[in-house]
């Protein structure tokens, strides 16, 4: 009877060091994996110029995980990495978030050049413009002019003028041609364009210049700040049209004070 308590007595000890000794072991092993130590560290990788797939393979190759955030870009197309917080080269533990900063596109448009094509071309093309060059081009008037070389229903001019870089969502202003026999047309809006353009606008719809000059601090000098006639008023070739153009005080002078501009 003492020998066979015995025999239990050890299969019992036996038993309570294997169940020690496996929760021992289950334990280092969970603290390990959820746990790394110092020397389990993942250099972060150069994400920046790459897009968004190649970026999402290499951080899932290296056990790193990713956080996407977006902002305009001038030069980077869509869904390129601009940049990346941690930087690239420092050591973090795996499964670290990555923060990349994607394009979302440009923030700027480049106005093309409508001049000579049918004004129903033109509107359909800017329906049509989507893409990151064009996005938001939007028509802010249309007044019509004569003329003898460009057929009617034609652009003959725009303003912004083709090249220039405007920001997203902005406008610009079409002289269409209604052809060589009709003496008037509607007068185009030339308030904020440059006295160049408006000149060359002007000239085009065959249409006298009267410049005014005006100090205005809070704008580009050469800048037409007014005009008479008002856009969409009725003017007739060989009209004037008088544009208040800004201007900055010269070098000592002062602005005049309410009592000096009353008589």
């Amino acid at each position: 009877m003492r020998k066979e308590n015995s025999v239990w007595s050890t299969i019992l000890k036996v038993l309570l060091v294997c169940i020690f000794l496996t929760i021992t072991v289950t334990s280092i092993t969970v603290f390990i994996l959820l746990y790394p130590s110092s020397k389990d560290v993942i250099k972060v990788p150069d994400l920046v110029n790459k897009d968004r797939v190649s970026a999402i393979g290499i951080l899932s190759r290296k056990r790193l995980g990713i956080k996407e955030v977006y902002r305009p870009h001038d030069t980077l197309p869509k869904d390129y990495v601009i940049a990346q917080n941690p930087l690239p080269g420092t050591e973090v533990k795996p499964k670290r978030r990555v923060e990349v900063t994607l394009s979302s596109g440009r923030s700027i448009i480049v106005v093309p050049n409508f001049c000579q094509l049918a004004l129903s071309e033109v509107k359909e093309n800017l329906c049509r413009m989507d893409s990151e060059n064009y996005c938001g081009v939007q028509i802010k008037s249309i007044s019509y002019a004569n003329s003898s070389t460009i057929p009617p229903n034609h652009i003959i001019s725009h303003t912004p003028i083709s090249g220039t870089n405007l920001p997203k969502n902005t406008s610009i202003s079409l002289v269409v041609s209604s052809g060589s026999n009709s003496p008037v047309f509607y007068m185009p809006d030339l308030v904020n364009t440059s006295i160049t353009e408006a000149k060359k606008l002007l000239d085009e719809m065959g249409l006298n210049l009267e410049i005014k000059e005006e100090v205005a601090e809070t704008v580009d000098q050469n800048i037409v700040i007014n005009q008479s006639p008002l856009a969409g008023k009725k003017v007739s070739r060989g009209g004037t049209v008088t544009l208040t153009v800004s201007t900055y005080l010269s070098e000592g002078s002062t602005l005049p004070t309410e009592e000096e501009q009353t008589p």
